[in-house]
């Protein structure tokens, strides 16, 4: 196959090609032995903005889309930073929802964590879709509703098995968080590699998907900490632009990051993160709740911080939370 002998040489796809190639996978034109081949030798070579481009546009033609007609906003990651924290992106759409926003986060079961956003939702009761019509009922009550990731995607599930066999990261470990099917206004992107932040913002760019803040914590998280600098990639209208944020700018003090040692702890550290403000947890939702903001368009990090922190202390984030799960 032609697109093999070019991967092997080392040349990159053109957004057609990666189009095309993701298109034929989908469509299982190609055999699973030659679809890893391919997936390895493309990952050996390093992908390029337009070949993770013409993935994303392949993907989203396949999945099943939810039309909610309303600007929504998502927090969902690669996940696959290894680290076991409590559900940082959940949590921070709760505040977020508590602040006003309308939320449409994507989200999926554990993979290398103790628990996913969907593990969350069912524990707590959060609202979550794995239907369009499911998706518009809830989110028109409730103005936000967790979308099971597996359920509007189902042409990824033939290559569990071959992901696992490959046993190295692939472009699908980078797709999950970029083809949400409600296609979110805004975003905050948390990644488990610094290598790939770059890549993803100029595919996103290329797209037209602006109002992006992709962001990995030095400390090896793939959320906001505050425990290490974090850098970030911001994907504008006006282009791509990259810089280093210190927390402690904004939290006067490092942070301990919420690493948890158990599904019981992850789930009882959450609920305690939208209802003490004092705690280290509640800042670190604070931190990215904040970054969720200046991707949306609140032009200040610090006040947007603030009034994370404010809709806690506040009690508006429990009362949110108790309204999402019908208490």
């Amino acid at each position: 196959m032609e697109v093999v002998q070019k991967l092997l040489r080392g040349s990159n796809l053109s957004y057609e090609e990666a189009y095309k190639l993701f298109t034929d996978f989908f469509a299982c034109s190609i055999n699973t032995e030659l679809t890893g081949a391919i997936l390895v030798a493309l990952n050996y070579k390093g992908i390029t903005p337009e070949e993770l481009a013409g993935a994303i546009s392949a993907s989203r033609d396949r999945m099943i889309r939810v039309d909610l007609n309303e600007d929504v906003i998502d927090t969902c990651g690669t996940g696959g930073d290894g680290k076991r924290t409590l559900n940082i992106s959940t949590a921070t759409s709760i505040i977020l929802r508590a602040l006003g926003q309308k939320v449409a986060k994507h989200g999926n079961r554990k993979i290398t964590g103790f628990i996913g956003s969907i593990d969350v939702a069912e524990r707590l009761g959060l609202p979550v879709a794995s239907d369009p019509d499911t998706a518009k009922e809830i989110f028109k009550e409730k103005g936000y509703v967790l979308l099971f990731a597996r359920a509007f995607h189902p042409a990824f599930s033939k290559f569990a098995e071959l992901r696992q066999l490959i046993g190295v990261p692939t472009i699908f470990n980078v797709l999950g968080p970029l083809i949400n099917p409600a296609n979110p206004s805004s975003q905050l992107i948390g990644v488990f590699s610094p290598g790939i932040m770059k890549v993803m913002a100029e595919a996103l760019f290329l797209l037209g998907d602006f109002d992006r803040v992709i962001v990995h914590d030095k400390g090896g998280f793939d959320e906001i900490t505050g425990s290490d600098e974090v850098l970030v990639y911001e994907v504008r209208k006006e282009g791509v632009k990259s810089y280093r944020f210190n927390p402690l700018s904004i939290t006067g003090s490092r942070l301990t990051p919420p690493i948890v040692t158990s599904e019981d702890e992850a789930i009882e550290r959450f609920r305690s993160s939208l209802f003490d403000h004092s705690g280290d947890d509640a800042k670190v939702i604070a931190l990215n709740s904040a970054f969720s903001l200046y991707a949306k368009g609140v032009e200040d990090v610090d006040r947007a911080y603030s009034m994370a922190i404010e809709a806690i202390k506040s009690g508006l984030a429990g009362d949110t939370f108790r309204n999402l799960v019908g208490e």
